[in-house]
């Protein structure tokens, strides 16, 4: 079924409120290149639906703006790759093998996972930066709707937008703690791994930072290494 161009332009507002967070109208309007008043009747039906929601925020000068938000519900439109399915593999296995079982399962996840992301991403000889495009890449394939970007010291930041397995993620936080040592484990040791917002605390995106140790140990120009 195709899609009429009133659909598709409320599936834009919802893509690009997931991928940036909080925009007001105005700043709807200038990525959708449309009218104010085309975006906001788009986005005064998505609210009659529940798909955002609004705050008004007092700027410098002029009226207080709508800064426009997405809903719980608003999640129906991305992946969701059986987030109902692994709660209830989580839920059973804590139940029936207590907290010591869940462990070691996940445990078994994480060694797999980490193998299989090797095999798929071969990051030997590759640069940092080429490593973490790669890796970035492979999420996208997973859904979680990952970018990147460079950081000032030199590091690389992840962005995953959308936890195709968040509800298991809220359940077992673990899960979570196991993806960081997937990503440790993929690009070794001489790559930190820190992870910054968390969707399951509350945060509206998961983001992890990068920093490569060999490049941060080498000299500068003074002859000292970076810190």
């Amino acid at each position: 079924m195709h899609l009429n161009t009133t659909t598709r332009a409320r599936d834009k507002i919802i893509l690009h409120l997931k991928m940036k967070g909080p925009l007001s109208s105005g700043e709807l309007a200038d990525i959708l290149q449309v009218t104010t008043i085309a975006v906001r009747q788009h986005l005064q039906t998505l609210e009659d639906d529940g798909y955002v929601d609004h705050v008004r925020k007092k700027g410098k000068v002029g009226r207080p703006a709508h800064i426009w938000s997405l809903t719980e519900k608003a999640n129906e439109h991305f992946p969701d790759n059986h987030g109902l399915l692994a709660t209830l593999l989580v839920d059973g296995i804590r139940k029936n093998f207590g907290d010591v079982g869940l462990r070691s399962v996940l445990d078994y996840v994480i060694e797999t996972q980490s193998e299989a992301a090797r095999e798929v991403l071969d990051l030997e000889n590759k640069t940092f930066k080429e490593k973490i495009a790669s890796l970035v890449e492979m999420r996208k394939n997973q859904g979680y709707m990952a970018e990147y970007r460079d950081l000032p010291d030199g590091g690389v930041e992840l962005i995953e937008n959308h936890c195709p397995i968040g509800s298991a993620a809220c359940n077992c936080q673990d899960i979570c703690e196991g993806e960081s040592k997937v990503f440790s484990a993929v690009l070794g040791e001489q790559v930190t791994v820190k992870r910054r917002d968390h969707m399951a605390s509350g945060d509206r995106r998961c983001t992890y930072e990068f920093h490569d140790l060999e490049t941060d140990s080498q000299p500068d120009a003074n002859g000292t290494g970076h810190s």
